[in-house]
């Protein structure tokens, strides 16, 4: 058998951010997911009242705006994050 490499399990748990910097990120990651949950609703409702008519591509148009909106979110959320680490926003 293998030995097990032992490992400090506290030192795999940090991630190199101190605590301002882990309370900004998940500040930035709990703002942005309910932000991306409620464009996800109004994509998933409104594209299902607007073409009703048409299944086969209503999915279609679903799944690219759904990528559309993660993409946007995603790259905003970086943004802020970058931002808030600098103490711009959520000073406090």
């Amino acid at each position: 058998m293998a030995k097990r490499k032992t490992t400090n399990h506290a030192r795999s748990v940090e991630v190199g951010l101190d605590e301002d910097d882990k309370r900004a990120l998940w500040r930035t990651i709990l703002l942005s997911s309910a932000i991306l949950g409620g464009i996800l609703t109004v994509l998933y409702l409104l594209t299902g009242k607007l073409m009703a008519d048409a299944p086969k591509l209503l999915n279609a148009v679903r799944t690219g705006l759904s990528l559309l909106a993660f993409w946007i979110v995603i790259t905003a959320t970086i943004r802020t994050f970058d931002r808030v680490r600098e103490g711009f926003l959520f000073c406090g």
